[in-house]
């Protein structure tokens, strides 16, 4: 499940791979073209992009609508590209996908195969298959205040991932991401950095009591973001960054499977989205509030 959690957590909110295993999360090898997998989250009400509103190849930030994706109008395809922090690691991060509309990526899905087992309170609880067919879009590059920080080229089935020590943004600077094109436009899209802070995840979680999880931010970000990993499959919840704390219920929980160790991430992240061409994308910049191993009971 480890790759599950690396793919969700990468892909939308830039987790540091490595944080992954520092989890504890359990091991189903590295990340190959055979084995990707991904696990899924609910959006307790993440801004959209109106396919009809962005440019071919940047966002208006006052055309964003801050409500929700409009399903009707929605482009078939979708991807996202992130830049994220964990500690004192960075990760650019991206994937493109022409069988998955944008409202089921924000949702967590990041295989048109993964099975939602259970949604309740906010979260999801996924299964899902290998995951193939990511498309590329050229060469991405991530910049911070108009300095490249970080370059990354498709890799293993199209997904992007490049990693580098030290910290390379701090709150309220803007990151830019770009790509060269390919199958994907070329795309220019920015994004403001959020700021650092701390969760506080318990060490022991029941599967038959309600788990509650909190964090603190110096800046509210747009959203957070909570993984929690156990063999084959994966729990996670994105929820407004203002609220300071979530309660997962047991019907989630009770649909994980107990295990000795688990793993849990949690990040802080803004994003912005962008429709360009046929393709909407979601650009995301994220600070890591915490990772590591848990016992699920």
């Amino acid at each position: 499940m480890r790759v599950s959690v690396l793919l969700l957590c990468v892909s939308l909110c830039g987790c540091d791979p490595a944080s992954v295993d520092d989890a504890g999360a359990p091991l189903d090898g590295g990340l190959d073209a055979s084995s990707v997998t991904d696990g899924g989250s609910t959006d307790a009400g993440p801004p959209g992009a109106d396919a009809g509103s962005g440019d071919a190849g940047s966002v208006d930030a006052g055309s964003v609508d801050a409500g929700s994706v409009d399903a009707g109008s929605a482009p078939r395809y979708s991807g996202t590209v992130s830049l994220g922090h964990n500690v004192d690691t960075h990760s650019l991060s991206g994937l493109f996908t022409e069988s998955i509309p944008v409202e089921r990526l924000l949702e967590g899905a990041l295989s048109p195969l993964c099975t939602t087992i259970v949604e309740s309170g906010g979260c999801r609880v996924f299964e899902c298959p290998s995951a193939s067919g990511f498309e590329p879009a050229g060469t991405l590059t991530a910049s911070v205040n108009g300095t490249d920080v970080e370059t990354a080229t498709p890799g293993t089935e199209n997904l992007y991932l490049a990693t580098g020590s030290g910290r390379v943004f701090v709150a309220g600077d803007t990151v830019r991401f770009t790509s060269t094109g390919d199958v994907v436009p070329a795309f220019d899209v920015t994004v403001t950095a959020p700021a650092t802070g701390t969760a506080s995840v318990p060490s022991t979680i029941s599967r038959t009591a309600p788990l509650t999880v909190t964090w603190s931010t110096a800046t509210a970000p747009d959203r957070i973001q909570f993984v929690l990993s156990s063999p084959a499959r994966v729990l996670a919840c994105i929820v407004d960054g203002a609220g300071g704390s979530l309660t997962v219920d047991t019907t989630a929980l009770g649909a994980l499977a107990p295990t000795a160790t688990g793993g849990f991430a949690m990040s802080a992240f803004n994003l912005t989205p962008v429709t360009v061409g046929d393709w909407d994308l979601l650009a995301t910049a994220s600070e890591a509030l915490g990772t590591g191993a848990v016992t699920i009971e």
